[in-house]
């Protein structure tokens, strides 16, 4: 049994179903909008994450060890259906970030955002129809770098609006949290990006699809606890009425 199957997988399973819970009894909990939006962000953000870093190598591995041009075409497959999650992931994101902020955000924004998505989409399924037409895998990477280069810009966009329209906010224990939070995320993010270049994979030892594994599910726990602690102090438990009160 690989060592995949035998730790990673079962951490990676394991880190999403404790932020997921913990989210969930933190929205049960307070009933704030913002912290079901996160939820909802969590769990799309896994399921991405689970397909994209797990199921595309495991149906490689299951299906063709040795045959390039089957895992190519396994690749192929599976992008497309990871663009419709990458971005429902980042609209609950969106959503999130301006429910916490309280921001409205335009109503031509979201038609404009899912269009937007939509024509990567159709990016993929052009790819797909060269590479079949001229059995090129070189045309399927720059739709990929695309929509994960636009994924992550979107996302650092996210955050560093957060943090700039916090400044204005006037509650300052909430504009305090909300800069906290996002700048724990760019951290994370960063780390991520610098951790699993391939320079530095090859320099520590470790294959880089180890390193994206084992980052894409532990960088949430972080910003999840903060957000634990911050709801803990920012929302005021409701005073119990006394017995003899009517």
């Amino acid at each position: 049994m690989s060592f995949e199957v035998i730790f990673l997988y079962p951490v990676a399973i394991l880190s999403a179903v404790i932020c997921i819970f913990f989210c969930s009894r933190l929205y049960k909990h307070y009933r704030a909008n913002f912290l079901f939006l996160y939820q909802n962000f969590l769990v799309f953000i896994y399921i991405s994450s689970f397909l994209n870093s797990i199921g595309i190598p495991l149906a490689s591995s299951i299906l063709s060890t040795e045959n390039i041009n089957t895992r190519v075409v396994i690749g192929i497959i599976f992008n497309p259906l990871i663009i419709p999650l990458i971005s429902i992931t980042l609209y609950f994101f969106i959503r999130f970030a301006s429910t916490w902020l309280e921001d409205a955000i335009p109503r031509w924004f979201f038609p404009a955002y899912f269009i937007f998505w939509f024509c990567q989409l159709l990016l993929h399924a052009y790819s797909i129809r060269l590479f079949l037409d001229l059995n090129d895998s070189s045309l399927r990477e720059f739709p990929t770098w695309f929509s994960d280069t636009t994924a992550i810009i979107t996302q650092y966009a996210i955050l560093l609006y957060m943090i700039w329209r916090s400044r204005s906010i006037g509650d300052k224990r909430r504009a305090h949290g909300i800069r906290t939070f996002a700048l724990i995320y760019i951290s994370e993010f960063l780390i991520l990006d610098i951790i699993t270049s391939k320079q530095l994979a090859a320099w520590i030892g470790y294959p880089r699809s180890f390193l994206i594994y084992m980052l894409n599910f532990l960088i949430h726990l972080p910003p999840l606890f903060y957000l634990v602690r911050f709801a803990k102090s920012y929302f005021q438990e409701p005073h119990l009425l006394s017995s003899d009160s009517p």
